[in-house]
């Protein structure tokens, strides 16, 4: 299990799950299936509230409830035609090998992995970021440089390898990882990157759609980016204990968000704090949802009261509002869009309704408990029919 940083700094167990692979003699057998669902019941049981990993087909993982949660950026750097235009960078730059700063660089790796998206490492992992591990056959082309702050802290290192070219000043460096525990360590790396003697290009992987380096060059159309990929993919097996882990940029509870928008009107809210009715009387209450759907509300379906829909079928409540955005079986909302990948669609209508019109009509007209319904051009011209629901 390794733990996953969340905004706010706080941290959440996350069933972490690599090296899922079926044999090519073996396969459309079911056993990526069995896989897959033992180790999520394994997480389930024990109370793990999310299941991680990375995915080298984007389309596989989405059926077990997995989705994108974090998005790296490639880049390619051209060096003979930017120019440093940052900050200076104090601190101290050194060579270094690989076996002497193991244990060094898993304090700085620790010390990352305190940013919302990091999990934190398995010793073997960290190695394999820092360098080459012992007998590799490339061990001898990879090239490690650590940062030390002014007071002598170890904050950050890049593994790097060098690649020719027929033209002697145009090598290529590629980075393997690029590691900073402060923004002082990254751009002070960054800077030795791209100043370095006899290269051309520069080439990183895996790192954050936030990157600094356009602001810390002087040409911004000689960094650029090659690739936005996913990255790692989460499975929220207990909501409650996954979304009130990590904090949030400004309440969201409902008498935070009434409060905003009377502030926002200009209109004072009853001293008593009760809700104002809606229009035409009533509580104008539509979106009553569940405490996880109100977490995940940004990307719930909302109904807004000036835009009330006109037609009221079996899925919808009362003055025309849509009923709360939970699926099928009473599940939260939140959790049915994270984990159901392929839900059962909900039985339509009430006992003892009249079904509902056809597909391929459409609703022209609207009055409280019926909606006129225009039928379809096969049947005769301006023909209407009332369907009460």
């Amino acid at each position: 299990m390794a733990p996953l940083t969340v905004p706010g700094g706080g941290r959440v167990g996350a069933w972490a799950i690599s090296s899922v692979t079926v044999a090519p003699t073996h396969r459309r057998r079911g056993i990526a299936r069995a896989l897959l669902g033992s180790e999520l019941r394994t997480a389930h049981a024990l109370g793990v509230p999310l299941a991680i990993l990375t995915v080298s087909e984007s389309v596989i993982y989405g059926r077990w409830g997995f989705g994108p949660a974090t998005y790296t950026t490639a880049w390619s750097i051209d060096t003979k035609r930017v120019r440093w235009a940052g900050a200076e960078t104090p601190g101290r730059l050194s060579f270094t090998d690989p076996e002497d700063y193991r244990e060094t660089g898993e304090a700085v790796l620790e010390a990352m992995a305190a940013r919302a998206g990091e999990i934190g490492l398995e010793p073997y992992l960290a190695h394999r970021l820092i360098g080459p591990l012992k007998g590799d056959p490339d061990a001898d082309k990879y090239r490690l440089v650590r940062y030390d702050s002014p007071t002598g802290e170890p904050e950050g290192f890049v593994s790097y390898t060098v690649k020719g070219d027929d033209d002697f000043t145009r090598h290529t460096i590629e980075v393997g990882y690029l590691a900073a525990a402060t923004d002082e360590a990254l751009t002070a790396l960054w800077r030795f990157l791209l100043e370095l003697d006899l290269v051309a290009t520069v080439k990183v992987w895996t790192r954050g759609v936030d990157e600094p380096l356009p602001a810390l060059v002087s040409d911004i159309r000689g960094a650029k980016v090659t690739d936005v990929q996913d990255h790692l993919w989460v499975r929220i097996l207990d909501v409650p204990a996954a979304l009130q882990a990590r904090t949030y940029e400004r309440d969201g509870s409902p008498g935070a968000r009434r409060a905003r928008r009377s502030r926002a009107r200009g209109r004072p809210l009853p001293s008593d704090g009760a809700r104002r009715p809606g229009r035409g009387g009533g509580d104008g209450g539509c979106a009553r949802r569940d405490a996880a759907g109100r977490l995940a509300g940004r990307g719930l379906p909302r109904t807004r009261r000036r835009a009330r829909p006109r037609h009221r079928g079996p899925d919808r409540g009362r003055r025309g509002c849509a009923r709360p955005a939970v699926p099928h079986g009473g599940a939260p909302a939140a959790q049915h869009l994270v984990l159901a990948a392929h839900p059962t669609p909900r039985p339509r209508g009430r006992a003892g309704a009249r079904p509902r019109p056809a597909p391929s009509c459409r609703v022209v007209t609207s009055c409280r408990n019926s909606a006129r319904i225009r039928a379809p051009s096969h049947h005769s011209i301006g023909r209407t029919q009332s369907i009460r629901s």
